[in-house]
């Protein structure tokens, strides 16, 4: 799903730089270091599908904030958020599976996936429409 939103959210942008790139990966790929750093010694067998996910959520953080920096409309920012919670609630689990169990993090994880879910799949929807009108 990660990968199919990256490849929609990437047709939305028109223009980026290098740079642009580059700064917009910086708060998501720290994020997953950080996350990382937590986990990494609980992870044992699960080092490199937990790697290779946290890339894809990164960058789909990194694209949404890339096209919300190319064009900053309602649409844009609800989809920045929405991948933003999404990287969040996959993060929660991450730290409650490999960290610390919480029990009002399954609550939390939930309310923020489905939260996320509904904000992208409404924007996709939306910019649909607009593309086809």
């Amino acid at each position: 799903t990660h990968i199919i939103y990256i490849k929609i959210t990437l047709g939305f942008i028109k223009e980026y730089t290098n740079y642009k790139i580059i700064s917009s990966s910086i708060p998501f790929f720290l994020f997953f270091l950080g996350i990382l750093y937590l986990i990494i010694d609980n992870l044992e067998f699960l080092v490199l599908p937990v790697i290779v996910y946290g890339i894809a959520i990164a960058t789909l953080g990194t694209v949404t904030l890339l096209n919300y920096r190319e064009n900053n409309t309602k649409e844009n920012l609800l989809l920045l958020l929405g991948a933003s919670l999404f990287i969040v609630s996959d993060s929660l689990i991450a730290l409650n599976n490999f960290y610390s169990s919480q029990k009002f993090f399954t609550v939390l994880i939930i309310i923020l996936y489905l939260l996320a879910q509904f904000l992208i799949c409404t924007v996709m929807i939306t910019k649909n429409k607009l593309l086809l009108n």
